[in-house]
């Protein structure tokens, strides 16, 4: 049985019957997408915010999706308006046309839009919906002013200029009276400084981001995924990265920490088996308007790694003495139990909040030293790179400061953050590496080493690779 007919529970008819059905049903995205091209359809459906952000790698049929999920609103509703925005009308009426030859196929012939060229716009005579088409570069945007939208599908928004004005001063006020949806998806753009990189970011700080690669896409094989790649300059070129695996590729020359990328940390973000001694930290960077920032860490000596193990995030009615001071303590409780930390350092940015801190509840953070910053970023980004820094999943707001952080032109200072702080993080685990005393060795003396039968060894239990090391250099033979 075909997918439309076992789809519709109709049982003894044609494929081309049981779509005709659907079409009339207004029920067609079930056999018009793909698995991949659905994904969107149903985070629309299926969520109440009213802005959607994809990023689709390319060849991945994101205009043909969102123009199947259009087609399925304006065949179910009477008399709405659906807005499709490509970077120049021309471009739109260009890829609608084609998405439409191919998506209306099997549509029955009186239900099939027209095209009027005067509004340009297609009007569904079924139910009088219409899709309206709108440039956005070179001013075009100004001409959708006015009447209200149910939905307006913004495409390639990473090539739009002027992006952020055009979407709050021409696109969101089409939705206020009907609280429809606004759908931006794009590949990503080249520029690390384009503005859809801003509303990417900001979606994924909230966990609204909805990307998918051309893995995820179903109608490709591997060869034809090898074709793609070989295209671009191989799978390890920048092209193929950004283009087809959605990787949001760092602009070193403006990125703090551009080795803090999506595959770096894919292998430092996890879980690391606590040792059983080991040294906890606490470093506070201090913000007035910006988050006050505290990262809690431990520096696994045998294994030469800073572990990051949790953060705290202060600002507006929590930046309190009080709240910092019962958190900190109710965290590394948490953490390390009655362990107390061998150092906590801060900014001397509120020298009144680190006496407070320190006299009425006795958490005490002591000054850090600032100057040489460029070096304690690089130091940073040295151990990023090295892999010597861990960080546990739980700490979201770090691994984003670190993904995002970037320059101001100058290079003096961070631009903004997308969740409104100051990328406040970075400076957090700055202040924290420059004050770790790595040579400390945390360890008893002799600790896992046993006596016996005229030679040293290792008691039981899984060995580090230190130890092995050790083992290596210092091996006995046993006559017995």
């Amino acid at each position: 049985m075909s997918q439309a007919s076992s789809n519709s529970g109709l049982t003894g008819v044609t494929p081309q019957q049981a779509r005709e059905f659907l079409w009339r049903k207004g029920k067609v995205t079930d056999f018009l997408l793909d698995s991949n091209q659905k994904f969107l359809r149903d985070q629309l459906k299926n969520s109440k915010r009213k802005t959607h952000v994809g990023v689709f790698s390319r060849q991945t049929g994101k205009s043909y999706g969102a123009l199947g999920i259009a087609i399925e609103e304006l065949l179910s509703r009477k008399n709405i308006t659906i807005c499709y925005v490509a970077p120049r009308l021309k471009q739109a009426k260009k890829i609608v046309k084609s998405n439409f030859e191919e998506l209306l196929k099997s549509c029955p012939p009186d239900m099939k839009p027209k095209f009027d060229r005067d509004s340009s716009s297609y009007v569904f005579p079924t139910t009088g919906s219409k899709l309206e088409l709108y440039g956005f570069n070179a001013e075009e945007i100004e001409s959708a002013r006015g009447p209200k939208a149910h939905m307006i599908i913004v495409d390639e928004c990473g090539f739009m200029s002027d992006l952020k004005y055009g979407l709050k001063s021409v696109l969101y006020p089409k939705l206020n009276s009907t609280k429809g949806a606004m759908v931006l998806i794009s590949t990503l753009p080249r520029s690390q400084g384009h503005e859809y990189w801003d509303i990417v970011k900001q979606a994924e700080f909230k966990e609204t981001l909805i990307k998918r690669n051309i893995y995820e896409c179903p109608r490709y094989t591997q060869e034809d995924i090898d074709g793609f790649a070989e295209e671009v300059g191989g799978y390890d070129s920048v092209d193929f990265k950004r283009e087809y695996l959605n990787i949001m590729i760092t602009d070193e020359e403006h990125a703090v920490i551009p080795e803090a990328n999506d595959e770096k940390l894919a292998v430092i973000v996890k879980q690391h088996p606590k040792p059983p001694y080991y040294d906890p930290y606490a470093s506070m960077d201090i913000g007035g308007k910006d988050f006050t920032f505290i990262v809690l860490a431990y520096y696994d000596f045998i294994q030469g790694k800073v572990i990051i193990e949790d953060e705290l995030l202060f600002r507006g009615k929590r930046f309190t003495t009080k709240t910092i001071a019962s958190e900190v303590k109710e965290r590394e409780e948490l953490h390390w139990g009655l362990k107390k930390p061998f150092l906590r350092v801060a900014d001397n940015n509120n020298p009144i909040l680190l006496n407070d801190l320190s006299v009425d509840y006795g958490v005490s953070f002591l000054p850090t030293a600032k100057d040489n910053k460029f070096a304690w970023i690089n130091q940073l980004r040295v151990m990023v790179n090295d892999e010597r820094i861990i960080i546990n999943p739980r700490c979201k707001n770090l691994i984003f400061h670190l993904k995002n952080a970037t320059w101001n032109k100058s290079k003096t200072d961070y631009e903004r953050s997308a969740d409104g702080g100051h990328y406040d993080g970075v400076d957090a685990l700055a202040y924290l590496i420059r004050n770790i005393a790595m040579t400390k060795n945390p360890y008893p003396s002799g600790y896992g080493m046993v006596a016996g039968d005229g030679y040293m060894r290792f008691s039981g239990g899984a060995k580090s690779k230190f130890e092995e090391h050790l083992l290596t250099i210092f091996s006995y033979k046993n006559k017995n």
